[in-house]
């Protein structure tokens, strides 16, 4: 699977990873105002990534508090927090931590809990290197 793309269900505001190369993923978030990339080192995290999703899958009808996960080098954090009536806010945190002109964003991309299944799945795809064609590359 080359790239997950998570959109919001309110907004046409998206998550997009792609460009996975060894250790390293690309992480997109968009809508009409902005697009900021940013290359996340994702060393032995991919799979603490993808255990976040499924938790959020399995479930799918509420928890308490925030989900998290962050890079090992803090360049990405994501939050996962649910409202208990089937929505999920996507919390999420991009750096860059330059020595010159540091950055920091953050955006909010709400989900319908409907559609966590097979964000996990994809997200499992994309990080295992498993191509599928039987699944589409966007959730919307």
């Amino acid at each position: 699977m080359e790239r997950v793309i998570i959109r919001s269900s309110c907004s046409d505001a998206s998550i997009t990873f792609c460009e996975r190369d060894g250790d390293d993923f690309t992480v997109l978030v968009s809508d009409r105002a902005f697009n900021v990339r940013r290359t996340v080192y994702g060393y032995l995290q991919y799979p603490e990534l993808v255990r976040l999703f499924k938790r959020m899958a399995d479930a799918w009808d509420g928890w308490p508090g925030a989900m998290m996960w962050s890079s090992l080098e803090n360049e990405m954090e994501l939050e996962a927090t649910h409202d208990r009536l089937g929505h999920i806010t996507l919390g999420l945190k991009l750096r860059h931590p330059g020595i010159a002109e540091p950055w920091d964003m953050q955006a909010h991309v709400t989900v319908d809990a409907g559609r966590l299944d097979r964000i996990a799945q994809e997200m499992d795809l994309f990080f295992s290197g498993v191509p599928s064609s039987s699944l589409a590359q966007d959730l919307s």
